[in-house]
């Protein structure tokens, strides 16, 4: 091609082109190769490295830098990085000859590329007795070279040479970006780190992994994403199924498919408003597979699905070089279904016997509306006789909403103050319940709108690990060895491309030994580092199956599942069945309907009583419905505390409890050990406001005098009191269990176990209780605080509708927990 002088009427002359010494580096992300315009990734500082734009960077001009490619102390744009330098370095050509060798241009005749390429570039003219590389047609040119003494047969077809160069350089501007992975693992332990890698640099949102190889005590985690998997049958080490999907995106477990002849997991997602069942599948090849079996298995798939993995299935029609039995029954069964497949352009077997030829095994079957585009492509980053297919979809997953926060570090707390003391007036009427429950409403409203005003709400940006430059360097060269022994065969080009390999592996675990070196040296006791990282390994890991119903249909979707628990606790807010009867009902009923003696008033709050209590509030609490928080209540002015003194004097006062403070959020705690498809198998957890748990702390400073003065709990009772705790309780059993032996006594021992005691408590038998030693003034006001109350299901991102509590007493109401050991 470089031979041409004129081509369709036109002169061609062929130059150096112009090379811009300065290497152009992205504003947004700070890596070199790209620009601003096209980056599609996230973005870092150019001078903390820290991941949110330069312009929204925190610190001050004067803070020591961070460079975000080499971690060393400058600026990410310093031309004397060693980023910057390795890049100039290898800018700089090697060699002034572009000709490739005879050992790269052999290629097997029985090997179908994954990467097809055209020696027509790279072979001899026929009209030239020596070929010509583009450095050599560029040097020594001269004005006229349009008059060159070699001019162009008339027999050479210039439409073929400009169309396999024009192939060619299709072939090497292919774009990588992908919704999709599917790979085959052939023992995904191995492969782990790898993996993770490639996830994280590709941006990879759902992988589907076949032959994982699980058992039931294997656990694969890779940070930033979710595992969801299916063993063999039989529980060995072979076989095997698995899905990681980002997990920031919304997604439903679907029920798995477990037989020999096929392994598959799935999942739901929702794509551009179209719900899809995404699947990872694997058909090992020793087994018969039929037309019904696979309408068995299809069958179960719903709606539009995306199907991925090793069917071990042949066919020309969609790529494969011969076609074998599974292969025609697939295509049969998908012609019929109307069903589509998807296969990669090249090869995704690679045997490593030479008397093998590689072949096409993984595919997608697909239905997907025709307005959303996608392609499919190989991908040789991995390491394994399957190489990996990606699947980009034109379309966006649904993803979780972030949580909502009153309060993060780039709150302004002067102007948070200043808010609150322009809105709140202290001079308002609280004279009737009405009155109250206004006050509450616009006082939280006030402290929400102020925080929301001095917040920055989008300053939280996704987690982002770069991968350090040594072992991307590593990655491309081992992904060009790949790609040349594919291309080759060669058994010299196998040994460099396992050395590559291997080197690579080592890399990338020696940079995970030392990031979790770095982390565990930096964990203290001081900041709860320790802690927090000693419960997150212990933490139980809860899974998101589908519960069951109770006419044995599955729930699929997180607003069904919060409907199905608020069926469920609101079954469980009543009395024991049991101890309730007509005339004990009777008894307690009248007496709770006679009036009251008169009693003092409750001794008001003062607002250093509460500003107290707020800062002893410990800070790691979730909060309720109004998502106000200790460190929110911390910083509120003295006029807002203040005003809450007023409120809870005014509820004192009137013996009445505000209906927005005995709302409450429950989120379910799945139990350890437990089947996860029944909602008996969760634990209720009442989130109550800030500000009601406050006023009950207060409530229990004036109530636990009362009840060490009339005695009221015994001394072996240890439950909910200071200075008491479960050790202690064992102490004195020991010692009783001792006295009576050395005294040489019986001793019997009695342990109760009383199911939902809290949950279901009789409102009505405890206020009888109460009655009989609680001053009138305290026992309206629990009798408040018991009546109508509420709740709703928060599960995931749905909540359900908001029903009553007629029994039980929430987690958290201290001054109930006391009182409610007389019940």
């Amino acid at each position: 091609i470089f031979e041409l002088s004129s081509l369709l009427h036109t002169k061609i002359r062929i130059e150096e082109p112009y090379k811009s010494k300065v290497i152009s580096q992205c504003l947004k992300c700070q890596q070199y190769g790209h620009t601003r315009a096209y980056c599609g990734y996230h973005p870092r500082c150019v001078r903390c490295a820290a991941g949110h734009q330069t312009s929204d960077c925190p610190n001050p001009r004067d803070a020591p830098p961070k460079c975000a490619l080499c971690s060393e102390n400058h600026p990410a744009n310093y031309k004397g990085c060693s980023i910057y330098r390795e890049l100039q370095r290898r800018k700089k050509p090697t060699s002034k000859s572009n000709i490739v060798t005879d050992n790269i241009r052999y290629k097997s005749s029985n090997v179908q590329s994954s990467h097809p390429s055209n020696d027509t570039l790279f072979n001899k003219p026929p009209y030239s007795d020596q070929r010509k590389s583009y450095a050599h047609a560029t040097s020594n040119q001269t004005n006229n070279h349009a008059h060159s003494s070699n001019p162009i047969p008339p027999d050479v077809d210039l439409n073929k040479i400009i169309s396999s160069f024009l192939e060619e350089f299709k072939s090497l501007i292919n774009p990588l970006l992908s919704l999709l992975t599917k790979f085959n693992a052939n023992g995904l332990k191995n492969h782990v780190h790898e993996l993770e890698l490639i996830l994280n640099n590709k941006r990879i949102d759902v992988a589907l992994i076949t032959e994982t190889h699980f058992t039931e005590y294997t656990k694969i985690f890779i940070p930033g994403y979710k595992l969801i998997h299916t063993n063999h049958p039989d529980n060995t080490a072979h076989g095997g199924v698995a899905i990681y999907i980002k997990s920031n995106i919304m997604f439903q477990l679907l029920p798995s498919f477990s037989q020999d002849f096929i392994q598959s997991c799935a999942i739901a997602i929702k794509l551009n408003d179209y719900y899809f069942t995404i699947a990872a599948l694997y058909a090992p090849p020793k087994h018969n597979i039929t037309f019904s079996k696979f309408s068995e298995y299809f069958n179960t798939i719903k709606n539009n699905f995306i199907i991925g993995g090793d069917y071990n299935a042949k066919h020309q029609a969609w790529g494969c070089r011969t076609n074998n039995p599974r292969g025609t029954t697939l295509h049969n069964f998908t012609n019929t279904k109307k069903f589509k497949i998807s296969a990669p352009p090249g090869p995704t077997y690679w045997p490593s016997s030479p008397q093998k030829n590689p072949d096409i095994l993984d595919i997608f079957v697909t239905k997907i509306p025709n307005h959303i585009l996608y392609h499919t492509s190989n991908l040789l980053d991995l390491n394994s006789d399957h190489s990996a297919v990606l699947l980009t979809l034109n379309a966006s997953p649904t993803s979780h909403q972030a949580p909502l926060y009153l309060f993060n570090r780039s709150t302004n707390i002067v102007q948070f103050q200043e808010t609150i003391n322009e809105n709140i007036k202290l001079n308002i009427k609280l004279k009737t319940p009405h009155d109250i429950d206004s006050a509450v409403n616009n006082l939280t409203k006030i402290i929400q709108t102020a925080a929301w005003s001095a917040t920055n709400l989008n300053l939280s940006q996704p987690k982002y690990n770069p991968i350090p430059e040594q072992i991307r360097i590593k990655i491309v060269e081992k992904r060009r060895a790949r790609a040349l022994y594919q291309r080759t065969r060669l058994p010299s080009h196998k040994q460099s491309y396992n050395r590559l390999s291997n080197s690579l592996s080592k890399l990338i675990a020696k940079h995970k030994n030392t990031v979790l070196t770095h982390n565990l040296t930096n964990l203290t006791q001081k900041d709860g580092s320790l802690w927090k990282s000693t419960k997150k390994v212990l933490r139980y890991k809860a899974s998101n199956l589908p519960l069951k119903k109770s006419d044995g249909s599955l729930t699929t979707s997180d607003t069904e599942k919060a409907e199905l628990f608020r069926q469920h606790l609101s079954e469980i807010f009543q009395p024991h069945s049991d101890i309730v009867d007509i005339e004990n009902t009777n008894i307690v009923n009248s007496d709770l309907n006679t009036s009251l003696q008169l009693s003092p008033p409750i001794k008001s709050f003062s607002p250093n009583d509460i500003k107290y209590l707020i800062h002893k509030f410990p800070l790691n609490k979730s909060p309720g419905f109004d998502l106000i928080t200790a460190e929110v209540a911390r910083n509120l002015p003295k006029r807002a505390i203040v005003h809450l003194a007023h409120i809870y004097n005014s509820i004192l006062r009137l013996s009445y409890f505000p209906v927005l403070w005995k709302f409450s959020n429950i989120i379910m705690i799945q139990k350890p050990n437990k089947p996860p498809d029944s909602t008996s198998s969760y634990r209720p957890i009442s989130l109550l406001p800030l500000f009601a748990k406050i006023l009950e702390r207060l409530l229990l400073k004036r109530i636990v005098p009362l009840t060490a003065e009339k005695q009221i709990l015994p001394d072996y009772q240890f439950g909910f009191r200071t200075s008491h705790s479960t050790t202690h309780q064992v102490h004195r059993l020991v010692d009783a269990i001792s006295y009576s032996l050395e005294k040489k006594l019986y001793c019997t021992c009695a342990f109760l176990d009383i199911s939902q005691a809290f949950d279901r408590v009789w409102h009505q038998g405890l206020l009888y209780k109460l009655k009989s030693f609680l001053p009138s003034s305290y026992f309206s006001l629990i009798k408040s605080y018991l009546t109508d109350r509420s709740f709703k299901i928060c599960f995931g991102t749905a909540t359900s509708e908001i029903a009553s509590i007629n029994a039980g007493v929430p987690q958290g109401a201290h001054e109930l927990n006391t009182v409610d050991q007389r019940w």
